[in-house]
């Protein structure tokens, strides 16, 4: 059931990533990193569209994660950039070129390689203090490199969908101490529970820093890095407040090492691989300019 449901996210997840990109693209740059996004993308319909299809992608999720560990599910929410990459001609966005599609192959192609070698869980739980810490420690430093003072475009977006990862990813370990709660306390009990408010507040920041980074950057850079920096976070808070088991044993975590150092390296190309001609140029608009050019 969790690869299942996995799947069904990964396809919400880039569907609504599409909608949202192009809607905020159609968004004054002087409000990048400001409550007035939000309320601006809130009048958007295609953005509501890609709003609701996130709630979805996060049900599924959930779903997901209450049966299965944060290392099997969010890997493969991650194979959805290959969706999203294939399909923004039919959001008008620009096709990305021949290199980019295949660093995008690459890196999902890595990230599968890891589900594959992964190791059998016997069960997880979490530590309650370390959440707290967590959320405070993963909100402030996402906030901070999302607002650095950068005059380009193109790196402040790349700053920003790094924050964006951050955010989204230890979002995931989250939903799975949601997912345990449930089990162990029922609903109501899992509701009034510490990870809901960290997840509350993850979340609405979360979606204030995705939204930045869409609106300034381009497709081929940003998309790639939300959908495998996001597991590699998971990965590591899983690791370090969930106590899973990340690498398994002999060949199967040399897979798996393999797989993680192809996906890293085919984000890294698809990260700056734009930047030179972007430090050459600038600032492509100004501070009152949507932002409507293809991507």
């Amino acid at each position: 059931m969790a690869i299942v449901f996995s799947i069904l996210s990964a396809v919400c997840f880039s569907a609504a990533a599409l909608y949202q990109l192009v809607a905020s693209k159609q968004q004054l740059a002087s409000k990048n990193m400001k409550p007035t996004l939000l309320i601006s993308l809130f009048q958007h319909g295609g953005w509501l569209i890609g709003l609701a299809l996130d709630a979805i992608a996060v049900i599924f999720q959930i779903i997901a994660l209450s049966s299965g560990s944060v290392v099997v599910v969010q890997p493969i929410i991650a194979l959805g950039l290959v969706a999203s990459v294939l399909a923004a001609p039919l959001f008008g966005v620009k096709r990305p070129d021949r290199a980019s599609l295949l660093m995008a192959f690459a890196g999902t192609m890595g990230v599968a390689l890891f589900v594959i070698g992964r190791p059998v869980q016997a069960g997880d739980h979490y530590r309650g203090g370390l959440t707290v810490i967590a959320s405070i420690l993963v909100l402030a430093v996402s906030v901070c490199v999302s607002l650095l003072p950068i005059r380009s475009e193109s790196i402040k977006a790349t700053l920003q969908a790094v924050g964006g990862a951050l955010l989204v990813g230890y979002a995931s370990v989250l939903e799975r101490e949601l997912g345990i709660n449930f089990h162990r306390l029922g609903l109501v009990g899992s509701l009034t529970s510490k990870p809901v408010i960290s997840l509350v507040a993850v979340g609405a920041v979360g979606l204030l820093v995705t939204q930045s980074a869409f609106q300034l950057g381009e497709l081929h850079v940003v998309l790639p890095i939300f959908s495998v920096g996001e597991p590699i976070v998971a990965l590591v808070g899983a690791k370090l407040i969930l106590g899973e088991r990340i690498f398994g044993n002999g060949i199967h975590a040399v897979g798996q090492v393999a797989g993680l150092t192809v996906a890293l390296v085919a984000l890294l190309v698809l990260a700056f691989r734009t930047l030179p001609s972007e430090l050459e140029e600038g600032s492509r608009g100004g501070p009152e300019t949507p932002h409507t050019g293809s991507v």
